[in-house]
């Protein structure tokens, strides 16, 4: 297994599914020609960076693999490469400290510019400097400030950690070593203390895999969120961190857009995350996502559009409250799909506009169907009930029968025995 054609998928793959391959995928093509190297050719260069550029593309929240990428370019001797790589996994990643703690080191050792990289410091400490574990980035930043001197910039640095509520925060204070300090101490350990007891159930504290969280797991941070989310000066650092590690749970993402509607904060930056990460097959957040944008005056149509059959009931409800032809979009969406669950949903829809829909696009052999044929046509229960397969209806039957007053059914194995009403 040396190629992306061994997998038999692109980027749009799934992504649980596919994940043991894609490591076989990485290790194999570093392994060409003798192993990564200066001296590789070209070929094998291409074939790495193309084979990285995919995975990340299926994965782009795998912290790791993006330092990997970028530590095997400083091994082919591209050190822009090393840059292009990190500026791309920020962008992705903005809230990881690794990612920042990885790239930070990479330029104090190669740039010389002392205002680009403090400039890319101020960066760091303003997406993650309220993480629970940038511990790893102040440790980058405290050494760089050594190394080049800056003692009032470091003491500076010191005494804006100690405002935060760090894994590590006690070792800062030793730093400093200031009796006066002592009461602030006290005030993060029990800030520290009441963090952890979460934290240190966690498994997955701050990295993100395909596999999904563990119900248990998924459990304490829900409890760690609701214990901290009315906390005066909470942002958003947990629930980024909660996002990265869930980033393929739906009602996660749904939690988050709704606290930051809460508080009266865009949402549509997390909606467009979101939107990236989440499988196709996950229609909620999406359909979210073109509420919001009709309540605020835009049009959600091509949100809609992209959910193909799956969107096609809220665009043609859409469609009916702007004047528009709600029918062609959802006899359009019937054409296109082949689920039977997807037909009957749009059928569902359809016959509040075409009172023949379901005559039209017959499922004879989906009892779904004639349960909503029936819901939908109670004016037909004989003809339909005669139709349908022999007992997949039954029930459906016999309290539409019941409702009307006119007879009763006592259904024997798959015989029905009338008896009338008297």
């Amino acid at each position: 297994m040396d190629s992306l054609a061994d997998l038999g998928i692109g980027a749009a793959g799934e992504r649980g599914s596919i994940y043991g391959r894609w490591l076989g995928i990485l290790k194999s093509v570093q392994q060409k020609e003798g192993g990564l190297r200066k001296g590789w050719s070209e070929a094998a260069r291409a074939q790495f960076r193309s084979t990285f550029n995919t995975f990340l593309s299926v994965y782009p929240w795998f912290a790791g693999y993006w330092i990997h990428y970028a530590r095997c370019e400083f091994k082919l001797g591209n050190t822009q490469g090393v840059i292009d790589v990190y500026n791309r996994a920020l962008v992705e990643l903005p809230y990881a400290p690794d990612l920042w703690a990885a790239y930070l080191e990479f330029i104090v050792l190669v740039w010389h510019d002392t205002d680009s990289i403090d400039r890319e410091f101020e960066r760091a400490v303003a997406f993650v400097g309220d993480d629970f574990y940038s511990h790893v980035v102040y440790d980058v930043y405290l050494e760089y400030l050594t190394l080049r001197n800056f003692h009032a910039r470091k003491s500076e640095l010191l005494l804006l950690i100690l405002t935060k509520t760090l894994h590590q925060f006690a070792k800062y204070f030793a730093m400093i070593r200031d009796d006066g300090l002592m009461g602030k101490y006290y005030e993060q350990q029990e800030r520290v203390a009441q963090a952890w007891k979460y934290e240190c159930q966690l498994h997955r504290p701050t990295f993100f895999h395909p596999k999904p969280l563990k119900q248990q797991e998924r459990a304490v941070w829900i409890h760690y969120l609701d214990s901290q989310i009315e906390n005066e000066g909470f942002k958003h650092q947990l629930f980024r961190r909660l996002l990265i590690c869930g980033a393929l749970d739906e009602s996660l993402w749904l939690r988050y857009i709704r606290w930051l509607i809460a508080k009266r904060q865009s949402p549509i930056p997390a909606f467009e995350t979101a939107d990236r990460q989440l499988s196709a097959d996950l229609v909620q957040v999406r359909l979210y996502h073109a509420l919001w944008l009709e309540h605020t005056g835009e049009n959600p149509t091509a949100i809609y559009e992209k959910l193909g059959s799956r969107g096609a009931v809220q665009a043609s409800q859409y469609a009916s409250r702007t004047s528009g032809d709600p029918r062609s979009i959802l006899e359009s969406a019937l054409e296109s799909t082949s689920s039977p669950a997807d037909k009957v949903d749009l059928l569902r829809e359809l016959v509040k506009y075409d009172k023949n829909a379901f005559e039209a696009h017959p499922l004879p052999d989906n009892a779904e169907y004639w349960r909503a044929y029936l819901a939908a046509r109670p004016d037909c229960g004989e003809d339909i009930y005669l139709r349908a397969p022999e007992g997949s209806i039954t029930n459906e039957y016999l309290a539409l029968l019941a409702r009307t007053n006119v007879v009763k059914y006592v259904g024997v194995d798959r015989m029905v025995h009338r008896s009338a009403l008297v």
